[in-house]
């Protein structure tokens, strides 16, 4: 992560924890051939041990988006630059795995992508006015917004296909690839021995 001053933010990380879900992004990027500079990936990895450490779902589920960004956009300099990255920091985690809790809130996915890539470009201009050299992982994180947040996607639907489970939780995996249409689940079900059934196409 970074600070407005486009220093890295002093975060204390589980270095195990760092490691797993480095390697299961960088496992996913390949897989999808999404391009992506170290920066990024790095900066991802980051994301998901945050999120995924919390006990509830991100500020962005609690208030609408267009609220937190014009709250964002009324105030200046370093605040502006915080309140921008985390908008677009929760819209990305929840676009990847709470994308189905998004669409019954009635957040369509191109208007959170629109949202997420705004957030993120205004993230990325608030940072270039204090340097020139300023890391360029928000601009990236904004032209791939959409990428990214399939990416994040296919990390989500890989944890779920991979956890251990009983009889009830084979039955919500099917339940959920039949809906999804997920390649990743329906693998998962295909090893399990259970055909499954896909009511739309997803290319995860």
């Amino acid at each position: 992560m970074y600070t407005s001053d486009g220093s890295s933010a002093s975060i204390t990380l589980d270095s195990e924890t760092s490691r797993f879900f480095r390697g299961v992004v960088g496992h996913a990027r390949a897989h999808r051939g999404v391009v992506a500079s170290e920066a990024s990936e790095l900066y991802l990895t980051d994301l998901l041990v945050e999120h995924t450490s919390r006990s509830r779902l991100p500020q962005a589920a609690d208030q609408p988006f267009s609220l937190r960004l014009a709250h964002a956009m009324n105030t200046t300099g370093g605040e502006r630059f915080e309140r921008l990255r985390g908008l677009g920091d929760d819209v990305l985690f929840l676009s990847g795995f709470f994308a189905e809790h998004l669409e019954h809130r009635g957040v369509a996915p191109k208007y959170a992508a629109g949202l997420g890539q705004m957030a993120y470009g205004g993230a990325a201009s608030v940072l270039q006015r204090y340097s020139r050299e300023a890391p360029p992982v928000f601009s990236e994180l904004s032209e791939k917004f959409t990428e990214f947040s399939a990416l994040l996607r296919h990390v989500a639907e890989s944890l779920f296909a991979n956890a251990p489970r009983n009889e009830s939780a084979v039955v919500e995996l099917y339940e959920r690839g039949s809906r999804t249409g997920s390649s990743v689940l329906a693998h998962a079900l295909l090893r399990l021995g259970v055909s499954p059934s896909r009511h739309r196409a997803n290319d995860n």
